[in-house]
């Protein structure tokens, strides 16, 4: 699931650039699907709890996790757009050319994917990690490291999926009181 953020983001960047076409409140079916892999293979998805909510907003596909609704998502905005998405953001490593990515069947480095992570908190602005910013001697001299950054993403579009995944840790506990933001 640690994919999803890319497919949900390059779909929150169509919808900014189609004037506003897919949203944080956008409907998605959550309900058994049949999608078809390279090869002409069919394959159906599963939640994890292996059960449907019907139809839901994007922020709650993302925020409770839904397998079946990240892959409506990833058909959408398309395979090659999500894997570009996540590439601007610092995934370095290759990206599986299917609909399995959206459920993580590539393999990242954590430190590809933690600063992935941190250019979309960061306001869309990406930068090379870098380990140390600043030296010192011991007579005080110091001698510190710039980093450099460049926008890769929209701040507005930032913004929104930093929000959409704030509900990966609330959206739970908001869908069990009723109270389910958009």
């Amino acid at each position: 699931s640690t994919f999803k953020p890319f497919v949900y983001g390059a779909a929150l960047e169509s919808g900014s650039q189609k004037g506003g076409a897919i949203t944080p409140a956008t409907i998605y079916l959550d309900s058994p699907a049949v999608f078809r892999i390279p090869g002409g293979k069919k394959w159906s998805p599963r939640n994890s709890d292996e059960s449907w909510r019907g139809p839901i907003r994007l922020r709650e596909g993302l925020g409770a996790s839904r397998n079946v609704v990240a892959v409506r998502v990833l058909e959408d905005v398309g395979i090659g757009a999500a894997s570009e998405f996540a590439k601007r953001m610092g995934i370095q490593s290759n990206i599986v050319d299917n609909h399995t990515m959206v459920m993580g069947s590539s393999e990242f480095t954590p430190l590809e994917l933690v600063n992935a992570y941190a250019t979309i908190a960061s306001g869309g602005m990406y930068a090379e990690p870098r380990f140390i910013k600043r030296v010192e001697s011991t007579r005080g001299e110091t001698d510190t490291f710039e980093v450099e950054k460049k926008r890769v993403l929209a701040e507005d579009v930032a913004y929104l999926l930093t929000s959409l995944m704030t509900s990966v840790v609330e959206g739970y506990w908001s869908h069990i009181s009723g109270n389910l933001r958009c």
